[in-house]
């Protein structure tokens, strides 16, 4: 059974229903229900993700989408409202009040325990989600996942001894003492933000991506991050290194929970740094540092070499190259 789609109870769009706002740019639409009243919280709860039916939890799952081709948003909240008093079968014998016994009997009619058609409206607003995509290949499902990424740079010092003038400075083309030059190093910080994450499984996320600390993409990556369930892999090997994850706590639910279960998600943050350096056709990362050889006399003075650590006849990578591919499964 479909959460969204197919109910074990009547649920009846009410119309209008389904009209679309745009603000400033933003797109937001409401649509309204009719279900009868001991459905309307259940109706609720699943257009948001979150499904509790007969004291049996589920896991959250992403919120039910806006059906239409031309906007993309999802349920945000719900309201509640009564939209028909209720009907009542009241018995023969409560005709006449004779005794505090019967008015108790009538008190429980009254307030709706016999009620035979009692139903509410279930109004529905629905926004522009906090990510990018979701269904994409390679992620946990019913997560998703959005982009940020801040420019930066490191300015690398050549050394002087290694470069010279292209005109001859009475007669000399070497670099003096006093001279510099620099190398510009694309080193920009990726920010993938991971979304709806149950917080009952936080602590095996985070678990899990303890792995992941200080080490590089080992193969040309990132198209997911992008959307794309093929290809788009613009971080080149070894260029990307993932430094941790926080959590971003203004994203976090905190009411949708009980004694022993709870359905409260939240968003981490994965903080990605990335050193690209694109010379000669190549690219080099992470394991490469600027080597300066002139001092052995070779022809070619300066260049970019892989770098190990050693430990004894042990030669390891200064920075473990790894598969990032399971890196947004749990």
């Amino acid at each position: 059974m479909s959460m969204f789609d197919e109910y074990d109870f009547e649920v009846e769009a009410i119309n209008p229903s389904g009209i679309v706002s745009v603000s400033d740019g933003k797109v937001s639409a409401t649509r309204k229900f009719a279900v009868r009243s001991e459905n309307a919280e259940e109706l609720g709860l699943r257009l948001l993700g979150k499904y509790f039916l007969n004291g049996v939890y589920e896991m959250p799952v992403l919120p039910a989408k806006y059906p239409s081709e031309r906007f993309s948003l999802v349920a945000k909240s719900f309201d509640i409202e009564q939209l028909s008093a209720c009907k009542f079968e009241l018995p023969n014998d409560l005709v006449f009040i004779t005794n505090l016994e019967d008015e108790g009997q009538l008190e429980r009619y009254l307030t709706g325990e016999n009620s035979t058609d009692s139903h509410a409206v279930v109004t529905v607003q629905y926004s522009e989600p906090d990510w990018d995509c979701d269904g994409v290949e390679g992620v946990e499902a019913e997560t998703a996942l959005s982009l940020e990424i801040n420019p930066a740079y490191e300015m690398f010092t050549l050394p002087n001894r290694n470069l010279i003038w292209d005109i001859a400075v009475e007669g000399d083309r070497e670099f003096k003492g006093d001279s510099y030059a620099y190398k510009i190093i694309p080193k920009s910080d990726v920010i993938v933000s991971w979304h709806n994450i149950p917080v009952s499984e936080m602590n095996i996320v985070l678990d899990g991506l303890k792995d992941y600390r200080g080490t590089v993409n080992d193969a040309a990556w990132g198209g997911l991050i992008f959307c794309m369930d093929e290809g788009g892999n613009i971080f080149e090997p070894e260029t990307l290194m993932f430094i941790d994850a926080e959590e971003d706590r203004s994203k976090r639910t905190t009411g949708f929970r009980g004694p022993t279960w709870t359905m409260d998600t939240t968003t981490l943050k994965l903080h990605f740094k990335e050193k690209d350096i694109f010379e000669d056709g190549q690219h080099y990362g992470w394991n490469y540092l600027f080597l300066d050889n002139s001092a052995n006399g070779n022809a070619v003075a300066t260049l970019w070499n892989r770098v190990f650590k050693k430990n004894g006849n042990l030669e390891t990578d200064l920075f473990e190259p790894r598969s990032f591919g399971n890196i947004f499964f749990w």
